[in-house]
Protein backbone atom coordinates (compact mmCIF):
# COMPACT_ATOMS: atom_id res chain seq x y z
CA UNK A 1 0.00 0.00 0.00
CA UNK A 2 1.49 3.55 -0.96
CA UNK A 3 1.96 5.64 2.02
CA UNK A 4 1.81 9.27 1.45
CA UNK A 5 4.15 11.50 2.05
CA UNK A 6 2.21 14.20 3.64
CA UNK A 7 1.41 14.42 7.36
CA UNK A 8 -2.57 15.63 8.09
CA UNK A 9 -3.10 17.36 11.27
CA UNK A 10 -6.72 15.91 12.12
CA UNK A 11 -7.56 18.01 15.16
CA UNK A 12 -6.33 20.60 17.23
CA UNK A 13 -7.95 23.51 19.37
CA UNK A 14 -8.93 26.01 17.39
CA UNK A 15 -12.26 27.11 16.92
CA UNK A 16 -13.64 25.51 13.41
CA UNK A 17 -16.08 27.01 11.40
CA UNK A 18 -19.14 25.67 13.51
CA UNK A 19 -18.78 27.42 16.40
CA UNK A 20 -16.72 24.88 18.60
CA UNK A 21 -13.55 23.39 19.46
CA UNK A 22 -11.96 20.17 20.54
CA UNK A 23 -9.41 19.71 23.89
CA UNK A 24 -6.89 17.49 22.31
CA UNK A 25 -6.05 16.45 25.98
CA UNK A 26 -9.51 14.90 26.04
CA UNK A 27 -9.61 12.73 22.46
CA UNK A 28 -9.70 8.98 23.28
CA UNK A 29 -8.07 7.57 20.35
CA UNK A 30 -8.08 3.96 21.45
CA UNK A 31 -11.24 3.19 18.86
CA UNK A 32 -9.54 4.88 16.32
CA UNK A 33 -6.22 3.31 16.92
CA UNK A 34 -7.32 -0.21 16.98
CA UNK A 35 -8.99 0.55 13.47
CA UNK A 36 -7.58 3.70 11.83
CA UNK A 37 -9.67 3.30 8.33
CA UNK A 38 -9.76 5.73 6.21
CA UNK A 39 -12.47 7.03 3.66
CA UNK A 40 -13.18 9.56 1.05
CA UNK A 41 -15.47 12.63 2.37
CA UNK A 42 -17.09 10.13 5.21
CA UNK A 43 -18.55 7.90 2.25
CA UNK A 44 -19.39 4.55 4.58
CA UNK A 45 -20.43 2.00 2.34
CA UNK A 46 -23.70 0.01 3.40
CA UNK A 47 -23.05 -2.98 1.66
CA UNK A 48 -26.51 -1.95 -0.52
CA UNK A 49 -25.16 -1.15 -3.60
CA UNK A 50 -22.73 -2.26 -5.81
CA UNK A 51 -21.41 1.43 -7.01
CA UNK A 52 -20.81 2.02 -2.68
CA UNK A 53 -17.30 3.73 -2.21
CA UNK A 54 -15.40 1.35 -0.24
CA UNK A 55 -12.20 2.86 2.62
CA UNK A 56 -9.58 4.27 0.55
CA UNK A 57 -6.51 2.97 3.37
CA UNK A 58 -5.66 3.60 6.60
CA UNK A 59 -3.90 6.33 8.58
CA UNK A 60 -0.64 5.48 10.50
CA UNK A 61 1.90 6.85 12.44
CA UNK A 62 -0.61 8.53 14.58
CA UNK A 63 0.40 11.46 16.99
CA UNK A 64 -0.11 13.89 19.18
CA UNK A 65 1.85 17.11 19.38
CA UNK A 66 1.04 19.81 22.13
CA UNK A 67 -2.90 20.11 20.76
CA UNK A 68 -2.42 18.63 17.34
CA UNK A 69 -3.11 14.96 16.30
CA UNK A 70 -1.92 13.95 13.17
CA UNK A 71 -1.55 10.91 11.09
CA UNK A 72 -0.05 9.80 7.58
CA UNK A 73 -2.37 8.58 4.95
CA UNK A 74 -1.56 4.80 3.51
CA UNK A 75 -3.64 4.21 0.15
CA UNK A 76 -4.96 1.01 -1.03
CA UNK A 77 -3.25 -0.03 -3.73
CA UNK A 78 -5.56 -1.83 -5.49
CA UNK A 79 -8.36 0.10 -5.49
CA UNK A 80 -8.02 2.75 -8.52
CA UNK A 81 -10.09 5.25 -7.24
CA UNK A 82 -8.15 4.94 -3.83
CA UNK A 83 -5.08 5.84 -6.05
CA UNK A 84 -6.41 8.53 -7.64
CA UNK A 85 -6.92 10.28 -4.62
CA UNK A 86 -3.42 9.32 -3.64
CA UNK A 87 -1.88 11.38 -6.34
CA UNK A 88 -4.15 14.28 -6.13
CA UNK A 89 -2.39 14.13 -2.01
CA UNK A 90 1.08 13.90 -3.88
CA UNK A 91 0.46 16.66 -6.14
CA UNK A 92 -1.14 18.81 -3.14
CA UNK A 93 -4.70 19.52 -4.90
CA UNK A 94 -6.28 17.78 -1.69
CA UNK A 95 -4.67 18.63 2.12
CA UNK A 96 -7.44 18.59 4.43
CA UNK A 97 -8.07 15.67 6.72
CA UNK A 98 -11.92 15.31 8.29
CA UNK A 99 -12.80 13.83 11.64
CA UNK A 100 -15.92 12.11 13.10
CA UNK A 101 -15.83 12.97 16.85
CA UNK A 102 -18.07 12.06 19.26
CA UNK A 103 -18.50 14.16 22.27
CA UNK A 104 -18.76 12.69 25.63
CA UNK A 105 -17.99 15.98 28.02
CA UNK A 106 -19.22 19.05 27.05
CA UNK A 107 -18.55 22.51 28.55
CA UNK A 108 -19.67 26.38 28.27
CA UNK A 109 -17.27 27.28 31.36
CA UNK A 110 -16.20 30.96 30.09
CA UNK A 111 -12.76 28.95 31.30
CA UNK A 112 -12.99 26.68 28.24
CA UNK A 113 -13.97 29.23 25.60
CA UNK A 114 -12.30 31.41 23.07
CA UNK A 115 -13.13 34.65 21.67
CA UNK A 116 -15.37 33.76 18.27
CA UNK A 117 -16.51 30.73 19.94
CA UNK A 118 -20.27 30.06 20.14
CA UNK A 119 -21.05 26.45 20.76
CA UNK A 120 -19.72 24.60 23.91
CA UNK A 121 -15.98 23.20 24.41
CA UNK A 122 -15.69 19.69 23.54
CA UNK A 123 -13.76 18.68 26.89
CA UNK A 124 -13.48 14.78 26.29
CA UNK A 125 -14.28 13.26 22.83
CA UNK A 126 -13.47 9.46 20.78
CA UNK A 127 -12.17 10.35 17.58
CA UNK A 128 -13.96 7.57 15.02
CA UNK A 129 -12.73 7.81 11.90
CA UNK A 130 -11.15 10.07 9.62
CA UNK A 131 -11.35 11.07 6.15
CA UNK A 132 -9.48 12.90 3.39
CA UNK A 133 -11.68 15.72 2.26
CA UNK A 134 -11.67 18.31 -0.44
CA UNK A 135 -12.33 21.39 2.13
CA UNK A 136 -12.09 21.77 5.36
CA UNK A 137 -14.34 23.57 8.38
CA UNK A 138 -10.67 24.50 10.15
CA UNK A 139 -7.95 26.84 8.05
CA UNK A 140 -5.76 24.33 9.67
CA UNK A 141 -6.83 21.39 7.61
CA UNK A 142 -9.40 19.85 10.53
CA UNK A 143 -13.15 19.69 9.39
CA UNK A 144 -15.71 18.08 11.02
CA UNK A 145 -18.07 15.48 10.46
CA UNK A 146 -20.81 16.29 12.93
CA UNK A 147 -24.14 14.94 12.59
CA UNK A 148 -26.80 17.45 12.70
CA UNK A 149 -28.66 15.84 15.65
CA UNK A 150 -25.46 16.81 17.72
CA UNK A 151 -25.12 20.01 15.88
CA UNK A 152 -28.65 20.62 16.94
CA UNK A 153 -27.86 19.78 20.21
CA UNK A 154 -24.45 22.36 20.96
CA UNK A 155 -26.76 25.49 19.82
CA UNK A 156 -29.41 23.86 22.05
CA UNK A 157 -27.08 24.12 25.12
CA UNK A 158 -25.37 27.46 24.09
CA UNK A 159 -28.46 29.36 23.86
CA UNK A 160 -29.55 27.78 27.35
CA UNK A 161 -26.18 28.51 28.43
CA UNK A 162 -27.07 31.44 30.71
CA UNK A 163 -30.31 29.84 32.50
CA UNK A 164 -30.46 27.96 35.59
CA UNK A 165 -32.31 24.83 34.25
CA UNK A 166 -34.85 23.34 37.29
CA UNK A 167 -33.05 20.02 35.75
CA UNK A 168 -29.73 20.58 37.41
CA UNK A 169 -31.42 20.62 41.06
CA UNK A 170 -31.16 16.48 42.98
CA UNK A 171 -34.04 17.33 44.44
CA UNK A 172 -35.99 18.48 41.39
CA UNK A 173 -37.98 15.58 39.34
CA UNK A 174 -36.48 15.14 35.77
CA UNK A 175 -39.83 15.86 34.13
CA UNK A 176 -41.47 18.26 36.75
CA UNK A 177 -44.61 19.17 33.84
CA UNK A 178 -44.71 15.61 32.36
CA UNK A 179 -43.69 16.43 28.97
CA UNK A 180 -41.68 13.65 28.17
CA UNK A 181 -42.88 10.12 27.37
CA UNK A 182 -41.72 7.23 30.58
CA UNK A 183 -39.38 5.76 27.40
CA UNK A 184 -37.38 9.18 26.56
CA UNK A 185 -37.32 9.20 30.51
CA UNK A 186 -36.18 6.02 31.53
CA UNK A 187 -33.55 6.58 28.54
CA UNK A 188 -32.23 9.66 30.57
CA UNK A 189 -32.52 8.57 33.96
CA UNK A 190 -30.52 4.98 32.61
CA UNK A 191 -27.59 7.43 31.38
CA UNK A 192 -27.40 9.44 34.31
CA UNK A 193 -27.18 5.98 36.24
CA UNK A 194 -24.23 5.08 34.55
CA UNK A 195 -22.77 8.23 34.87
CA UNK A 196 -22.80 8.92 30.96
CA UNK A 197 -24.27 12.26 31.68
CA UNK A 198 -24.77 14.41 34.80
CA UNK A 199 -28.15 16.46 35.86
CA UNK A 200 -27.57 19.39 33.65
CA UNK A 201 -26.42 17.72 30.89
CA UNK A 202 -29.52 16.12 31.58
CA UNK A 203 -31.42 19.11 31.31
CA UNK A 204 -30.24 20.32 28.00
CA UNK A 205 -31.27 17.34 26.62
CA UNK A 206 -35.08 17.15 28.13
CA UNK A 207 -34.91 20.97 27.11
CA UNK A 208 -34.48 20.21 23.70
CA UNK A 209 -38.33 19.34 23.13
CA UNK A 210 -40.68 16.63 22.72
CA UNK A 211 -40.80 16.22 19.23
CA UNK A 212 -39.55 13.57 17.47
CA UNK A 213 -36.68 15.37 16.11
CA UNK A 214 -35.69 16.28 19.76
CA UNK A 215 -36.34 12.76 20.83
CA UNK A 216 -33.98 11.60 18.08
CA UNK A 217 -31.16 13.95 18.69
CA UNK A 218 -32.10 12.55 22.65
CA UNK A 219 -31.49 9.04 21.68
CA UNK A 220 -28.92 9.46 19.37
CA UNK A 221 -26.47 11.16 21.74
CA UNK A 222 -26.77 8.91 24.98
CA UNK A 223 -26.76 5.99 22.50
CA UNK A 224 -23.21 7.10 21.00
CA UNK A 225 -21.62 7.88 24.49
CA UNK A 226 -19.65 5.18 25.83
CA UNK A 227 -19.86 3.88 29.08
CA UNK A 228 -16.47 5.41 31.50
CA UNK A 229 -15.26 2.79 33.75
CA UNK A 230 -12.81 4.82 35.41
CA UNK A 231 -16.50 7.01 36.81
CA UNK A 232 -18.15 4.15 38.26
CA UNK A 233 -15.09 2.87 39.99
CA UNK A 234 -16.35 1.17 43.45
CA UNK A 235 -20.16 1.03 42.40
CA UNK A 236 -19.61 -2.24 40.36
CA UNK A 237 -17.27 -5.42 40.23
CA UNK A 238 -14.12 -4.90 38.24
CA UNK A 239 -15.21 -7.75 35.99
CA UNK A 240 -18.94 -5.97 35.09
CA UNK A 241 -17.15 -2.80 34.08
CA UNK A 242 -14.53 -4.87 32.04
CA UNK A 243 -18.25 -6.27 30.00
CA UNK A 244 -19.21 -2.63 29.79
CA UNK A 245 -16.27 -1.75 28.07
CA UNK A 246 -17.54 -4.04 25.38
CA UNK A 247 -19.55 -2.75 22.33
CA UNK A 248 -22.81 -4.31 22.16
CA UNK A 249 -21.52 -6.25 18.83
CA UNK A 250 -19.22 -7.52 20.37
CA UNK A 251 -21.33 -8.63 23.63
CA UNK A 252 -23.87 -10.59 20.99
CA UNK A 253 -21.17 -12.92 20.12
CA UNK A 254 -21.84 -15.96 21.29
CA UNK A 255 -18.67 -16.33 22.97
CA UNK A 256 -19.75 -13.07 25.08
CA UNK A 257 -23.17 -14.38 25.66
CA UNK A 258 -22.70 -15.36 29.05
CA UNK A 259 -20.72 -11.80 29.62
CA UNK A 260 -24.11 -10.37 29.15
CA UNK A 261 -26.39 -12.78 31.14
CA UNK A 262 -23.70 -10.84 33.82
CA UNK A 263 -24.63 -7.97 33.36
CA UNK A 264 -28.56 -8.49 32.76
CA UNK A 265 -28.38 -10.42 36.71
CA UNK A 266 -25.53 -8.37 38.04
CA UNK A 267 -25.65 -4.58 36.91
CA UNK A 268 -29.17 -4.20 35.29
CA UNK A 269 -28.15 -0.61 34.89
CA UNK A 270 -25.19 -1.19 32.63
CA UNK A 271 -27.40 -4.02 30.66
CA UNK A 272 -30.09 -1.18 30.15
CA UNK A 273 -27.20 0.80 28.93
CA UNK A 274 -25.69 -1.60 26.61
CA UNK A 275 -28.57 -2.65 25.28
CA UNK A 276 -30.15 0.78 24.21
CA UNK A 277 -26.41 1.28 22.49
CA UNK A 278 -26.96 -1.39 20.66
CA UNK A 279 -30.84 -1.40 19.89
CA UNK A 280 -31.63 2.38 20.29
CA UNK A 281 -34.28 1.09 22.98
CA UNK A 282 -34.44 -0.30 26.27
CA UNK A 283 -35.06 -3.80 27.22
CA UNK A 284 -38.11 -5.40 27.64
CA UNK A 285 -39.09 -5.67 31.39
CA UNK A 286 -42.13 -7.35 33.31
CA UNK A 287 -42.79 -6.58 36.81
CA UNK A 288 -39.48 -4.89 37.25
CA UNK A 289 -37.75 -8.35 35.82
CA UNK A 290 -35.59 -7.77 32.60
CA UNK A 291 -36.26 -10.67 30.00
Amino acid sequence: MPKSTKTFILSNEKVNSHGFRIITGGIDLADFKANPIMYWNHQYPTGEKATERMPIGFWTDIQVDGDVVSAVPDFDGSDEFAMTIYNKVEHGTLRAASCAILPIELSSDPADMLPGQTLPTYKRSSLKEASIVDRGSNPEAVTLNISTDTLTLLKQIAVNNKQQSILTNNNNPLDPDGNHSPETLAIVENALKVKKIDREFAGHLLGLGTDKSSIDTIKHVIGNMPIDADKLQGHYHPALLGIAGKTYHDLKNKCYASDLTDLRDHAPDLYRAKYFEGNGKMPYELNGKLI
